[in-house]
């Protein structure tokens, strides 16, 4: 499945096995299913893929690196998901009167958006380590900063998404309230490259060498 497919009618993907991937081009159509994120539209391989380039395989580097920009470019993702989920909360927050007084002037609200403004401030400062880790260190380095602000960021992500549909009370879990949109951004965002799991696997197996029983 391709993400941010509109108007691509091909695409890159990897062919071979994991130990020689290579790669290919194949054509798009759009995907048959409504897509979990409603703000990308996505579409699926059609056919089969023709290889492209000199004929030579990706190695153990490339690929490693191209791993640790791609997680690096999904923890980006969720950062702008969290602020706007976070935002539209605050918004909501600030004109919604309960008993003739704003809720944004209730602590137990404002301490709801603090946490999720301050989780989303640490997976802001994780996906610029990332970003700029996967040019300027090794590839393992930069795959287990990226590993890292994934775990983290994904976690964070729900979070906040989460919080901004609690503000929003009864009304954030209709259709009516955008929360749910960013709700599903995070989600699928969360999936790219892997979740909360296969990046915690990856960390542990940079920091103590394969887990020591840790997993």
């Amino acid at each position: 499945m391709a993400i941010d497919a509109a108007g691509a009618d091909v695409g890159l993907i990897g062919i071979g096995r994991p130990d020689r991937l290579g790669l290919g081009i194949t054509s798009l159509r759009p995907a048959d299913a409504v897509a979990l994120d409603l703000t990308r539209p996505s579409a699926s391989p059609s056919g089969g893929a023709t290889p492209v380039g000199p004929g030579g395989c990706l190695t153990a580097e490339d690929i490693t690196r191209w791993t640790a920009f791609g997680l690096a470019l999904s923890c980006a993702d969720l950062v702008g998901v969290m602020r706007g989920a976070i935002e539209l909360a605050r918004d909501y927050a600030g004109m919604r009167k309960q008993y003739g007084t704003r809720i944004g002037s209730f602590q137990a609200v404002q301490h709801l958006l603090a946490d999720a403004f301050v989780a989303m401030e640490g997976s802001r400062s994780l996906a610029l380590h990332a970003a700029w880790a996967a040019d300027a260190l090794p590839a393992p380095d930069a795959l287990h900063a990226a590993a890292a602000a994934k775990a983290y960021t994904t976690r964070a992500a729900r979070l906040a998404c989460e919080t901004s549909i609690q503000v929003h009370g009864g009304i954030g879990n209709t259709w009516d309230c955008l929360a749910h949109v960013y709700l599903r951004r995070s989600l699928a965002s969360s999936d790219l490259f892997g979740g909360v799991g296969a990046n915690l696997d990856r960390v542990l197996d940079g920091a103590v060498g394969g887990g020591h029983g840790l997993r």
